[in-house]
């Protein structure tokens, strides 16, 4: 009832055991960390600075950086807002939106998905139960009380209960393979200088060499994984004879590079122009031009970098902090693998001979030109994400202010 009081709710829904969803508009950071705020002990707060430590990646305007802020803000992990910091940030999620779920026993029955994007998530009930059901928090914040118990009836399809979780990085776009290309100008054929008459008509000319093919467009680079946000779980005992509460942990992984494009196929060679072919004489067929060179294939794009979760704090029963009642498991975010390069593309075809007239020699036939080479392979993203850092507490009432 302390959060429903708190947030101006109806008392009486709960206590009809009615559950109640709603969203709360939430002016400023400082009215987050008044009706939000969790009362964190010492090594707690040490672990969120640590979490959210500023780093060269996190230009002191950016969105990021402006997350991280509130984090530390809203914990008490920093005692002032600095305007300053993370101005992108603030200027997009205030006024900013929470939902909240209420009730005397909430039953989670399926599973609860949060997806990137969406507001922070507080939940608050004197009783949970989870029967076949699990949480599922993607980028997103968590708030979770339960201020009596909470059992576990039944587990479902996940191999764990609530997951805190990044959002894994965009991947890179494929690379356009290379375009393709008409065929190169034909030799001229030989005129006739005069009617019946090949005397002094040259032979037919040559095709035009084909041009190398146009090389394959690089794929894109693979996006930065986006971080776990933080998650603040309190659970004021475990029913008895139950397994273990278990929470997954794991931050945003790398988006994987995109694929190069293949070569362009070469261009084919012009063909021979035909000789002169008029009465009973003739002269020589021009040859076939040569093939072009396969166009080369597009270097796939470079794997997007894991980003570290935030901090995960658990207060429990000081009596059931062991692992029969509560198991913390994680996962380490890997960088996102690096696009495959695109092949070379084929050798065009030679230009086909021109034809001798009465008599006279039938021009070559052009060679096919020869395949382009391959791409590069991408790189892998260059690091790994941490999991979220989990620090346990002892279990502490809300404030009733």
């Amino acid at each position: 009832m302390t959060f429903a009081k708190r947030l101006n709710l109806d008392v009486a829904k709960l206590e009809r055991g009615e559950i109640i969803k709603t969203s709360i508009s939430i002016s400023s950071p400082q009215d987050f960390k008044t009706l939000f705020g969790p009362s964190l002990n010492y090594d707690q707060l040490q672990s969120v600075l640590k979490a959210v430590e500023l780093t060269d990646n996190d230009p002191i305007a950016s969105y990021q950086a402006g997350l991280k802020h509130f984090t530390a803000y809203t914990t008490g992990a920093v005692g002032f807002l600095d305007p300053g910091i993370g101005k992108e940030f603030f200027e997009k999620r205030f006024p900013m939106q929470v939902n909240v779920t209420l009730g005397t026993t909430i039953t989670v029955s399926q599973d609860v998905v949060v997806p990137p994007g969406s507001p922070p998530e507080f939940v608050s009930c004197d009783n949970l139960i989870f029967d076949g059901g699990s949480y599922v928090l993607q980028g997103t914040s968590f708030t979770m009380w339960v201020t009596n118990q909470l059992a576990i009836k039944s587990q479902g399809s996940r191999p764990y209960n609530i997951g805190i979780l990044g959002v894994d990085g965009a991947p890179g776009y494929a690379g356009a393979p290379g375009g393709s290309q008409a065929q190169a100008p034909n030799g001229s054929n030989a005129g006739t200088p005069s009617p019946g008459v090949c005397t002094g008509a040259g032979s037919g000319g040559n095709g035009t060499a084909g041009s190398t093919g146009y090389d394959g467009v690089h794929g894109g680079d693979g996006q930065t994984g986006l971080p776990s946000i933080m998650a603040n779980i309190n659970i004021a005992s475990f029913a008895s004879n139950q397994p273990p509460l278990v929470i997954f942990g794991q931050s945003g992984q790398g988006g994987p590079g995109g694929d190069g494009g293949a070569g362009g196929t070469g261009q084919q060679g012009g063909n021979g122009g035909n000789g002169c072919s008029s009465g009973c004489e003739g002269t020589d067929g021009g040859n076939g031009a040569n093939g072009g060179d396969g166009g080369k294939g597009g270097d796939g794009g470079n794997g997007g970098s894991a980003v570290n979760g935030g901090p995960l704090l658990v207060n429990l029963n000081a009596n059931q902090q062991g692992p029969s009642f509560f198991q913390y498991v994680s996962a380490t975010a890997k960088p996102g693998p690096g696009g495959n390069f695109g092949n070379g593309g084929a050798g065009g075809a030679g230009g086909s001979a021109g034809s001798g007239g009465h008599g006279s020699r039938d021009g070559t036939n052009g060679n096919t030109g020869a395949p382009g080479s391959n791409g590069a392979q991408g790189s892998a993203g260059p690091s790994y994400g941490a999991a979220p850092t989990l620090t346990p507490g002892t279990y502490t009432p809300p404030s009733s202010n």
